[in-house]
């Protein structure tokens, strides 16, 4: 009877572990192959590639901006002078050219999606002719979607953000900007400052002094403090430029640069050579929303916005800060 008892015991044990077993197996990951079954495929919306598009356009709530792409590069479908940022353009085109959705919506309402007024408008046409047109509309509540409508096939698809931001860039950033000259303190001669047409200081190298940075100022000529001096000329080599905000201007009056503001000239060496060159700064009014610089640089015709930190940064000098200073030394000390 002990025997059974035992027997009966043991049995019952081992079925507990194999039904635990059993439940617990419903927890552990399941192999898959190379993708997860749970996971959806995503959805081809564009046909195409890239190397297929001939010309784009898109229309954003700021702007409209068409490229024709040739082997020669990317022109401007209404100004052939347009310098094109090829990285960005290419961006575009890369994003363009591998449309794919997460799914495809069982419905044809445009307006549910708001794609009876897009948010963005895509329309592209390929090497052989074919013009295919996409609208991007409302963004998906809780997801970082948007519905996207392939117009020729009258189909909805929720798509990522990343066609959004790549066309509702800001217009500036599709523009090529001019070679930024950058110069290090080292290489400086001088650096004199002028405002309203008048010099408000003027800083300059003098081997043969005792201090050699020297500061004209309206007060009268003063020895610099090299550190001081070298740090406050350093941000020649590290300022910014915000925007573009034109690339062929003829009225420089709209943006107070026909009578700068102030006007920074930089005269300069570049190593192994004893060629002195120049840079140019010219600053005009501030916009009173943003307070952002207007900036010309080296009399070119592009017109840039420079923040209010960098404009300072290479236009205010300060002279008491730049002067060196004798050290009080008491003759006696208690």
């Amino acid at each position: 009877m002990k025997k059974k008892t035992k027997k009966l015991l043991l049995l019952a044990a081992i079925l507990v572990l194999l039904i635990g077993g059993y439940f617990a197996l419903d927890f552990l990951p399941k192999e898959t192959g190379e993708e997860e079954n749970s996971l959806e495929e995503a959805v081809e919306v564009a046909e195409f590639s890239a190397e297929d598009i001939a010309f784009y356009c898109y229309k954003n709530p700021e702007y409209e901006m068409g490229f024709y792409c040739t082997e020669e590069g990317y022109v401007h479908y209404k100004d052939e002078s347009f310098p094109a940022n090829e990285e960005v353009l290419e961006a575009q085109l890369e994003v363009i050219g591998n449309l794919v959705a997460s799914q495809k919506i069982d419905s044809t309402d445009k307006a549910e999606y708001g794609l009876d007024s897009p948010e963005l408008t895509v329309a592209v046409t390929l090497k052989d002719g074919t013009e295919r047109t996409f609208f991007l509309g409302d963004k998906a509540l809780f997801e970082e979607e948007y519905y996207l409508l392939d117009v020729e096939n009258n189909a909805i698809y929720l798509t990522d953000t990343e066609l959004y931001e790549q066309l509702n860039c800001s217009w500036s950033s599709l523009v090529q900007q001019e070679d930024k000259v950058l110069v290090s303190s080292e290489q400086i001669i001088d650096v004199m400052v002028e405002t309203a047409g008048v010099q408000t200081m003027h800083i300059f190298y003098e081997e043969a002094k005792e201090h050699p940075w020297q500061l004209i100022t309206p007060e009268g000529i003063f020895d610099g403090d090299s550190d001081a001096v070298l740090e406050a000329i350093s941000g020649f080599n590290s300022y910014s430029l915000l925007s573009t905000l034109e690339y062929n201007c003829d009225d420089f009056t709209t943006y107070g640069l026909e009578e700068p503001v102030t006007t920074v000239t930089v005269h300069y060496t570049e190593e192994e050579s004893t060629d002195v060159k120049t840079l140019l700064f010219e600053f005009g009014s501030v916009d009173p929303e943003t307070d952002v610089s207007y900036v010309r640089v080296n009399g070119s015709s592009y017109v840039y916005g420079m923040s209010e930190y960098y404009a300072e940064k290479i236009s205010v000098f300060d002279a008491e800060e730049l002067k060196y200073v004798t050290e009080d030394i008491s003759e006696e000390e208690e």
